[in-house]
């Protein structure tokens, strides 16, 4: 089975070449998953901007074009 993974991910990040496994697949279901960023408070302007854009990205209501806005004006 080489080349072979299993990771945790949002299902609208789920793109082709990648299927969702379930308990058909013999899978557990996952339960919750926490995500964490830590970064310094000074760090450069590029990993800030990272930052911001990872924190926006998983918030339960994604707008991309907004997501995409805010991070232009910044």
């Amino acid at each position: 089975m080489a080349g072979m993974a299993v990771t945790a991910m949002e299902s609208c990040l789920i793109g082709p070449g990648l299927r969702r496994l379930s308990q058909e697949d013999g899978v557990p279901p996952l339960g919750e998953v926490e995500i964490g960023l830590h970064f310094e408070p000074d760090a450069p302007k590029a990993v800030q901007t990272l930052a911001e854009y990872v924190w926006l990205a998983v918030q339960p209501s994604r707008d991309v074009s907004k997501l995409m806005n805010t991070l232009a004006l910044n």
